[in-house]
C-alpha cells in the first residue's frame, strides 16, 4: 500500500503534469515535448516541467510498487494525466480524480492473482529429468506442452477449456520446442507485473544453480535465459503469460 505522505506528493506532483499538459497540435511541435495518448485516444504534449513531475512521482511510489516495471507505472501516470485533460474539470476536481486513480492502482497489491510465466532456458543437460527449485518449474517444451500453453494464451486460462484451439505462433515461438523452460509462479495484478517479477526470481533460482555449476567445475556451461541448447538457434527468450484459475500445486 503506497503510504499516504507520497500518495500526497503523487498527486501534487500530477497536478503539475496536469497544468503543463495541452492536447497535441500537430500543426505546432515542440522537439522537448513528450506526446501520449489517454483511455480514449485523446493526445496530449507534455512539456519539460511536467515530464519531470512524473519522472518524480514515478519515483515517490517506486518502494511500493513491489517489482512493477517502472516505465509501465509511468505509462499510467500519463494516462491519468491525459484523461485529466480531456476532461477539463476544475483543479480540485482533477486533484481528487488523481488521488483516486493512484489509490486504486496501489489497491490492486492487496488482492493479487497467481499467474504464471514460461521462459527458454539453456545451459541444462538435455539428459537432466525435469526438476522443481523454489518457484520455478524446469522442464523441456515438448509439442503436447507447447500446444497446451497455446491453449493458454487463447483463452487467459491456466486449465483451457475442452476444445480450446491454440493462439497462431510464429516461427520464433516454435524455436523453444525441445528446448529447457522454466514455468514462474509469481503474485502479480496484470501480465507486465507477472512478467517483471517472474524474470527477477527465475534470476535468483538460476543463481543458485550457477553456483553449483562453479562449485563443480563447469562454468562454461552456466544455465540462462535464451534458446541454444543444441547451438543451432540463437539464444533468444520466448514468453508465454496467462493468468491461472487453479494453479497445480506440487
Amino acid at each position: 500500500m503506497l503510504p499516504q505522505k507520497h500518495l500526497d506528493q503523487t498527486t501534487g506532483l500530477l497536478m503539475t503534469a496536469w497544468k503543463d499538459c495541452r492536447p497535441y497540435d500537430p500543426d505546432k511541435p515542440q522537439i522537448t515535448d513528450r506526446v501520449f495518448t489517454g483511455t480514449n485516444y485523446f493526445r496530449v504534449a507534455l512539456g519539460r516541467p511536467g515530464q519531470q513531475a512524473l519522472k518524480q512521482a514515478v519515483e515517490k511510489c517506486s518502494r511500493s510498487l513491489d517489482q512493477y516495471p517502472l516505465r509501465a507505472f509511468e505509462g499510467h501516470l500519463q494516462r491519468f494525466v491525459a484523461d485529466a485533460r480531456e476532461a477539463n474539470k476544475t483543479p480540485s476536481e482533477t486533484s481528487l480524480q488523481f488521488r483516486t486513480n493512484v489509490g486504486d492502482f496501489f489497491k490492486q497489491f492487496d488482492t493479487q492473482e497467481e499467474w504464471e510465466v514460461v521462459t527458454a532456458v539453456t545451459g541444462l543437460s538435455n539428459d537432466q529429468p525435469a526438476f522443481t527449485l523454489g518457484p520455478c518449474r524446469f522442464f523441456v517444451m515438448d509439442a503436447a506442452e507447447f500446444f497446451r500453453w497455446g491453449q493458454r494464451a487463447r483463452c487467459g486460462w491456466y486449465d483451457p477449456p475442452f476444445g480450446t484451439q491454440p493462439l497462431q505462433t510464429d516461427h520464433l515461438d516454435e524455436l523453444i520446442l525441445g528446448n529447457w523452460a522454466a514455468a514462474v509462479r509469481v503474485p502479480a495484478v496484470d501480465d507486465q507485473h507477472a512478467n517483471s517479477k517472474s524474470r527477477f526470481r527465475l534470476e535468483e533460482v538460476l543463481n543458485v544453480l550457477r553456483y553449483g555449476t562453479f562449485q563443480f567445475g563447469r562454468p562454461h556451461n552456466s544455465p540462462r535465459t535464451g534458446l541454444g541448447n543444441s547451438g543451432s538457434h540463437p539464444p533468444r527468450a520466448s514468453t508465454r503469460r496467462e493468468r491461472p484459475s487453479e494453479c497445480p500445486r506440487d
